[in-house]
């Protein structure tokens, strides 16, 4: 975390296939499926790997199935949205999840550290994009980035 603090470890002049990204996070997981399409985005490897592993992990971890990873894009932006069937975030603790060792209440037997989704948003923002929880009227439980093309 403090590397990408710091920017110094964030090499975005690679070109990276999305799509075949997310699929090979995805066969990770019993059951997690893609869906969509994206062009290619410049950015590092390595990070997007993280990224995608933290959300389709968390899904699988604080969720329940299915798990459904879904790439669109518009002109200008890559939209990886990660949801599941699971009851969601709390809307009190939407922008909490997204700070370092942070654990909701009922979280707290649960398997890690706390640093999945700050580190998510953190490697988002490191690509200049986002990460936001999707709101309650779109979807029960899921979790949105956004990347630049």
């Amino acid at each position: 975390m403090s590397r990408l603090d710091a920017r110094s470890s964030a090499d975005l002049s690679q070109e990276i296939d999305l799509v075949a990204l997310v699929a090979e996070e995805c066969a990770r997981y019993a059951g997690a499926t893609l869906t969509g399409t994206s062009p290619a985005i410049p950015g590092d490897v390595r990070l997007l790997h993280r990224l995608v592993r933290n959300l389709l992990d968390n899904a699988v971890k604080y969720g329940a199935p299915p798990v459904t990873a879904d790439l669109s894009h518009t002109e200008t932006e890559v939209i990886l949205t990660i949801s599941d069937a699971g009851q969601g975030i709390p809307e009190g603790l939407r922008d909490k999840v997204f700070q370092p060792f942070y654990r909701a209440p009922d979280k707290q037997n649960i398997k890690g550290y706390g640093l999945g989704l700050a580190l998510v948003r953190q490697i988002a923002e490191a690509h200049g994009g986002s990460a936001i929880i999707v709101p309650a009227e779109e979807a029960t439980s899921a979790i949105r980035v956004t990347l630049p093309i």
